[in-house]
């Protein structure tokens, strides 16, 4: 998904996610909106913003929580 590709910092073969103001700043798109909520769709707005991705975003979080306590300890 396009959420999780984002916040690993993975990205499309072309080196980008195509967020909407990305394609827009190239005419691939009328417009830079979020199709979810209206805000200008950047790949922050995807990451922390956009109602949409709020259970997606929880999901990550809980994840990488559980993974970083059970991680050893380097100190």
């Amino acid at each position: 998904p396009l959420l999780h590709a984002a916040m690993r910092g993975g990205t499309y073969p072309s080196g980008h996610i195509p967020c909407h103001a990305y394609l827009h700043r190239f005419k691939l798109r009328d417009d830079a909106k979020c199709p979810n909520c209206g805000n200008t769709e950047t790949i922050d707005h995807i990451i922390l913003d956009c109602p949409k991705f709020d259970k997606d975003r929880l999901e990550f979080q809980l994840l990488h929580l559980v993974e970083m306590k059970s991680a050893p300890s380097t100190l």
